[in-house]
């Protein structure tokens, strides 16, 4: 036996190693698999949140031709949620790398993928019937504010 094996299997022995239960090792598993969907989805939400600010205060400033589309986007999307994204994303991405497979991508795919992901989400939660219900309830829930009820749907 090589001298490196001898050394393993002494280490083994006094540490008394042992491989983890089939069980446990899934559980782990599906809890880093759950964190990649839950930050999946916790991103594509606060990029739908920002798309919504920026597209309803986009025509405010549409009047201003000296701003570019990219200007007008930052002017009015909101950088909490944007400072969300990034986090979420970040954390999606390290959370995948620790799945079974996923040390064999690179972030450099990981995270344009994630983002991706991310923007078809918010697209989709965006343009669905989902975002007025959610809007007419924050209308609804709005302290202090006196909204006409042609607002609130």
């Amino acid at each position: 036996m090589t001298p490196f094996a001898e050394k393993t299997l002494d280490r083994i022995r006094q540490e008394r190693l042992a491989p983890l239960p089939s069980w446990l090792f899934r559980s782990i598993q599906f809890g880093w698999w759950a964190g990649v969907g839950s930050m999946l989805v916790l991103a594509g939400v606060c990029t739908a949140i920002a798309f919504h600010i920026a597209f309803e205060l986009r025509w405010n400033l549409l009047g201003r031709n000296d701003l570019g589309w990219a200007a007008i986007f930052f002017l009015s999307a909101p950088l909490v949620w944007l400072f969300f994204v990034l986090v979420f994303i970040l954390l999606g991405s390290y959370a995948f790398r620790h799945t079974r497979n996923g040390y064999r991508h690179t972030l450099l795919v990981i995270i344009p993928l994630f983002i991706l992901a991310s923007l078809l989400l918010a697209f989709v939660l965006e343009y669905s019937p989902f975002d007025a219900i959610v809007e007419n309830f924050f209308l609804r829930a709005a302290p202090l504010q006196d909204l006409p009820e042609s607002l609130i749907q």
